[in-house]
């Protein structure tokens, strides 16, 4: 059923002082307002100055700022500037290399007998921690003595919002307020980028052979790939070897002391062979060989996956029985109507994927600049840690099409990271795409972090209740952006 309820004007509140106040040095503030939408604090005031006492080497500064309990945005300041002292501080700001704030507006030469008035009107961004902020000033002067407070006060003690009403509408959302429902998450540094890469090489040998024959049977194409991978990782500055395995792997039938022998053999034959190929490599030559001699837990798993298989439960409870003797195992599944039937397949077909040689090479990636990790980032973003591909986005307009797909290569580089797939997901709601958000969210789960963008995809798809009821529960959790999104996305009534 569609719902009336009374939108919210771009205008969010508007807050007006009672009476004009005057500052410890006598300077009035007057007329002050503000007004606050979801993207800007607007302020604006009178200030009226007058009998100053100024000499030509001295200074008054008035400095006003947005404070909450933990943060202090300090605005442009007015200065009221002897000539002297206006000269000496223009020098000095050119001669130091630090960065210099551009006051709202400078007095040159204040003469006693004269009033200044200026009307003060900025527009700044607005966060959610401003939500309950005051706004103070300052007064500093500055003479032959140094710098020194010389007053202060509050201007408004809480910046909270009064909505505003319009007539009543039937709702619907608002695709200006998209960007500013989403949230992204920070993801951990990764101090030690260590990855492994593993090749699974179907190595050929003939029967009770242990030696690798380059040229047997598809052994080129296998051995092509093991060196291309060793090659690569080798050849590449970013990378940093820290180990090399090689586990050779042999299939149940025989004796389990032949089988032993074979896994074992054809293992450290593979290490002599990637020896010759690579003969100047420490990695290769301190490579750790190790074998399963029968693969009964592979063999068990391509049982489970394979539907046909009559009497399938009956092998299993063999197969996967620890305190079954191998070779008894063979001679009890042979009790097995299935198993006798179909054993010329299970030795033609299922036994010869059994046998394998697994190749892994553990690595750490260096630290990548930010130039580097553009660079990488589309042509192969496995050499990137989260927080860099993170880096990348920054560079880019958010809602681009480019800043959405440094999060998607991300969410697909880190599939299982709540972090990658939350931060993918906020990138695809701020274009209003809430059919490839849910896949993100889904793989999260409705868990804490993920409740400020299940509340987005709520409110993006329409369903007003449900994104309140998780805005909700984010501001239950202690999410700050819960009462944001809240303040927002709630229709005021009349």
């Amino acid at each position: 059923m569609k719902k009336l309820i009374y939108t919210t004007l771009i205008l969010l509140s508007v807050c007006f002082t009672a009476q004009a106040q005057k500052t410890d040095r006598g300077i009035s503030i007057d007329n002050f307002r503000t007004g606050i939408t979801s993207e800007t604090l607007d302020i604006r005031f009178d200030l009226k100055a007058s009998d100053l006492k100024i000499n030509c080497d001295g200074q008054l500064v008035m400095e006003f700022a947005v404070e909450s309990a933990d943060r202090r945005l300090i605005l442009p300041v007015v200065v009221y500037s002897g000539k002297q002292r206006y000269h000496y501080e223009r020098r000095r700001e050119a001669l130091s290399d630090s960065y210099h704030v551009q006051p709202y507006h400078i007095y040159k030469g204040v003469k006693n007998n004269k009033t200044y008035k200026l009307d003060y009107n900025i527009s700044i961004p607005y966060y959610t921690w401003m939500m309950h902020a005051s706004i103070t000033y300052r007064e500093y002067v500055h003479d032959c003595s140094g710098e020194n407070h010389a007053g202060d006060g509050v201007l408004t003690a809480d910046l909270n919002p009064a909505p505003v009403y319009v007539e009543p509408e039937i709702w619907k959302p608002d695709p200006a307020l998209f960007a500013n429902l989403v949230g992204f998450l920070d993801p951990e540094v990764e101090e030690v980028k260590a990855r492994a890469s593993m090749l699974e090489l179907r190595i050929n040998f003939p029967v009770n052979v242990t030696e690798v024959r380059p040229t047997y049977m598809g052994n080129p194409v296998e051995l092509a790939r093991a060196d291309s991978l060793v090659g690569l990782l080798v050849s590449n500055s970013l990378i940093d070897i820290r180990g090399v395995n090689i586990r050779g792997y042999a299939s149940p039938e025989g004796t389990y002391t032949n089988n032993e022998r074979l896994a074992r053999g054809r293992s450290e034959g593979f290490k002599k062979y990637m020896i010759s190929k690579h003969p100047g490599n420490d990695y290769i030559r301190d490579a750790r060989t190790s074998w399963v001699a029968e693969d009964w837990e592979g063999f068990g798993r391509m049982v489970e996956a394979d539907n046909t298989i009559a009497q399938k439960q009956d092998v299993l409870a063999i197969v996967n029985d620890p305190n079954i003797a191998p070779d008894t195992k063979d001679k009890m599944l042979q009790n097995i109507v299935w198993w006798s039937s179909n054993y010329k397949i299970i030795l033609k077909e299922m036994y010869p994927l059994l046998r394998r040689i697994e190749l892994t090479v553990d690595y750490t990636i260096k630290n990548l600049t930010d130039a580097q990790a553009r660079e990488l980032l589309y042509i192969d973003p496995g050499m990137l840690s989260l927080d860099e591909m993170l880096r990348v986005a920054r560079f880019y307009e958010p809602g681009s099409k480019q800043y959405r797909e440094v999060y998607e290569i991300a969410a697909k580089q880190f599939p299982n990271n709540v972090v990658a797939n939350n931060n993918a997901a906020a990138a695809l709601l701020q274009e209003g795409n809430t059919v490839a958000a849910l896949a993100y969210l889904e793989k999260i789960g409705d868990r804490e972090s993920s409740y400020i963008n299940l509340g987005a995809y709520y409110y993006i798809s329409g369903d007003l209740d449900r994104a309140l009821e998780y805005f909700n529960k984010a501001k239950a959790a202690g999410i700050p952006q819960g009462e944001h999104n809240l303040r927002l996305a709630t229709p005021v009534q009349k």
